[in-house]
């Protein structure tokens, strides 16, 4: 059976709880490849 673990991860939202989650996967050796929100964010201080 494959893993999944490997996969890259993509986060809906961009604030509070996604940052946390962000950071959870990223100590975890995850790949955060892409990061969505309702508007448009001219900073991006995890990716």
């Amino acid at each position: 059976m494959k893993t999944t673990l490997k996969k890259p991860v993509a986060i809906v939202g961009y604030s509070g709880h996604a940052y946390v989650i962000i950071d959870i996967l990223l100590s975890a050796g995850r790949l955060v490849t892409a990061y969505c929100d309702q508007e448009k964010r001219n900073l991006t201080p995890i990716i």
